[in-house]
Order: C-alpha cells, then structure tokens, then sequence
C-alpha cells in the first residue's frame, strides 16, 4: 500500500476538506442554537444583581444585550423561538464565518496531524503507544485554534446576537482600537482548552479502534470510521462543554464595555463564576445542541477523510503501477 505521505497537498486538501464544506452547512443550526443558549445564560447571570435590566430600563448593561434577556429557553425551545421569531434563514446565521474557516482548519487539522503522526513512527510501530495520537491530535489543533480563532471570534458574535455586519464591523474595530490586534484572538485560551483535550481523546479512541481492524489484516471501513467518529466526538464534546461555554461568554463582548473586566479574569475565576451565579449545570448549557451537533459531523469528517485518502492512494498506485 502506498504511504500516507504519498498523497500530493493537493489531495490531501480534497480529502480533508469535502466534509468539512457538507457538515459545516448541515450542522450550523445547532452551533446557533448553542451560542444562544450560552449567550442567554451570560445575559441572565450579569441581570441577577439588577432588576431593571430584566424589564429593558437599565442602562448599566450593554444595551445589545438586552435583546432577549426576559425569555429562558431549553435547545428545542431555542430551536423554535429563533425559527418562528427571526425566521428559518437565522439558524444559518455565521455560515460564511464558518466556511470561510471551514476548509483551512480542517486541512491545516488533519494534514499536521497524519504528518506529526507518520513522523512519529507510529504506524510502522505496534501502535501500542496510545499517548502518541493524543500529542499529535492536540498539536494538530493548536495550530489550527492559532489560525482560525479570529474567524471563530467574528462567528460566535454573529450568532449571538441579531446586530447587521455593520455593527459587526463597529465592534471588531472598536476592539482592535482599544486592546491592538490582540483581541481579535480573544477567547483562545478556553478554545484552546476546549479544542486540544478534545482532539487528544478523540484521535485516542479513534487510533484504538483503527489499530483493531489492522490487526484483523485489514483496513477500517467507512461505516467503522463513522462510528468511530460518532462515539469519539461525543464522548469528547460532553467532557470538553465547560471550556465552550468560557469561550462564548468571552467572544460576545467583543467591542462591549464589558470584555474590560472579563480580561482581568483567569479561565479558573470564569468557570468560578458561572458556578457560583448557575450552579455546575451552568457550564454545560448547550451541551444538548454541540453533541447533536459534533457527533454527526465528526462521524462525516474522518469517514470522508479515510474514503478520500484511500480513494487517492488506489489513484496514485494506478498512476505509478
């Protein structure tokens, strides 16, 4: 069999990136409906200590985040109230973000990641070693968190709140004024956080599973690789929610007054406070709709990813037999 290193860059971009252009159109209503989730809850939690805010007559808030604020809804209920009150199109709110970022985070992801993985030995080895797909998985997405972390910045606010691009344009250039290019890569730590535990126990479980079908003197198929990702990403998404929840709380501020004071605070004090105002379930709100949504589209990603190379490897044999 040719290597995994065989494939041209060219490839390898094709591979890594069909899923994530299918998944990143077919799961956006969920990551929508999970940042207004988690921007509900930071809405409430700043209006507990002022009972003006709830009825829209302080002025002490961010008046962009009083839109809202009176209405609590679980993810089905959020699902309906955002259809029937902003219409259908909302839950595709942050697509261009997300498929502008879609096909560089992907590739940069999965390329480093088989690169890192291929250069470790590991796949000439007895892939015993289960530490060395968690260390390339986290690194893989370090890189990719660095690149892509602005674009997920722009994303998030977007879905947050119904405000135009203009005031859009108004907060990045609002931010960038007051704190530098900086800010722009706001909420990179509990991404980070988010992303890199996430990426080590999915690549973990997923390798486990591969090295299995190896072993029985074959490949893993397409239905074993969506499984695989299924049960991976879930099992990933409910243990790394804390970190997503952090990660929304700080990228909504972005261009409010308010992101001064979250900027003094560590991603220990954050996750503090949401306990203390929500209690521990405040650092799963919007679980529900990350799992609906990462389950399906890891399960896509990595057996598309698995058909592409395996399909471009048979290609380049042809070519080379």
């Amino acid at each position: 069999m040719v290597g995994e290193l065989t494939l041209t860059p060219w490839q390898q971009i094709a591979a890594s990136s069909s899923g994530a252009l299918l998944t990143s159109f077919f799961t956006t209503p969920f990551d929508v409906v999970k940042v207004r989730l988690q921007a509900q809850q930071k809405l409430r939690s700043a209006a507990v200590s002022c009972l003006l805010c709830v009825h829209k007559l302080c002025m002490c808030s961010v008046p962009s985040a009083q839109q809202g604020i009176t209405g609590r809804y679980g993810s089905m209920g959020m699902f309906v109230n955002i259809a029937r009150g902003e219409g259908p199109q909302t839950l595709w709110r942050g697509l261009s973000p997300t498929l502008l970022m879609a096909v560089p985070s992907t590739v940069i992801y999965y390329t480093v990641y088989d690169g890192i993985l291929e250069r470790s030995g590991y796949s000439k080895s007895d892939r015993t070693n289960h530490f060395l797909p968690a260390l390339c998985g986290g690194s893989a997405r370090t890189m990719a968190v660095v690149a892509v972390c602005p674009i997920e910045m722009v994303r998030t606010k977007m879905q947050a709140q119904t405000s135009s691009y203009g005031d859009l344009v108004w907060a990045v250039r609002r931010a960038v004024l007051a704190d530098g290019l900086a800010s722009l890569w706001r909420g990179f730590f509990p991404m980070l956080w988010r992303d890199v535990p996430f990426s080590a126990i999915y690549w973990t479980f997923y390798e486990a599973q591969k090295t299995r079908a190896i072993r029985e003197g074959r490949t893993i198929s397409t239905v074993e690789a969506f499984v695989g990702g299924a049960t991976a990403g879930m099992m990933a998404a409910i243990l790394t929610s804390p970190f997503d929840v952090v990660k929304t709380y700080w990228q909504v501020e972005l261009g409010e007054s308010s992101a001064a004071e979250s900027r003094r605070l560590s991603l220990i004090q954050a996750m503090r406070n949401i306990v203390q105002v929500n209690g521990w379930r405040g650092l799963f709100v919007g679980m529900v709709p990350r799992v609906v949504k990462v389950t399906p589209a890891c399960a896509v990603m990595i057996s598309t990813y698995e058909t592409g190379k395996a399909f471009f490897h048979q290609l380049n044999g042809q070519q080379y037999s």
